[in-house]
């Protein structure tokens, strides 16, 4: 009995697909940027989370904190790098890192999973996940420059996508969305010449 309730069961677990809405372009970015040493500036960063959507393993605060860490410091823009707890203990050159997580509320998550389980996985159904990660560059204590970069994801539940969950799956969209994210904000960096500091940007 225990296995043919498995049999029904493990097919619906798996039988989601998570995708991008591709919100934010994909850029090449530039490490190779000869700068005079003198005005390469010790940077600090510091790290906020908002998560209202119940995915917080989407943007997992060390490993968000480390990938900015390595992202700032293969620019070969800046002497030195450390990251503080919040802004408050920011330095004279500081960059913000501000990720907030919204999308369908971990109740409606519930009742769709209980509905789409209740017709075996039949009718599609999805909830998706807001992405934003905004980047605030301060020189002293006046803020410079900010953007926001946008992206929603869309997890589909529906019986035929079991072909594509290995490939499709909070994992690999993860690994992809942080990406593509870090590498456009870091364009930022090096398009406006934030890394100078100056009072414009330029």
């Amino acid at each position: 009995m225990r296995f043919f309730s498995l049999f029904f069961i493990l097919p619906l677990l798996f039988s989601c697909a998570t995708y991008s809405s591709g919100y934010i372009p994909n850029v090449s970015l530039d490490t190779n940027i000869s700068i005079p040493a003198e005005q390469k500036k010790n940077i600090t960063f510091s790290l906020s989370y908002y998560e209202q959507a119940g995915d917080e393993q989407f943007y997992d605060y060390t490993s968000m904190t480390l990938k900015i860490r390595e992202y700032l410091s293969e620019t070969n823009l800046f002497n030195k790098v450390h990251y503080v707890p919040t802004l408050n203990d920011k330095s004279k050159y500081h960059l913000h890192f501000d990720v907030k997580i919204t999308g369908t509320s971990i109740e409606n998550q519930n009742n769709y999973g209980a509905i789409w389980g209740a017709v075996l996985g039949i009718f599609p159904m999805w909830i998706y996940f807001n992405k934003d990660v905004s980047m605030f560059v301060f020189s002293g204590d006046k803020e410079i420059y900010s953007i926001t970069a946008p992206e929603k994801i869309k997890d589909v539940m529906w019986l035929p996508l079991i072909f594509l969950s290995p490939f499709f799956n909070h994992g690999t969209v993860n690994a992809y969305v942080r990406r593509k994210t870090l590498r456009y904000l870091m364009n930022e960096v090096i398009e406006n010449k934030l890394y100078l500091f100056n009072e414009n940007g330029k």
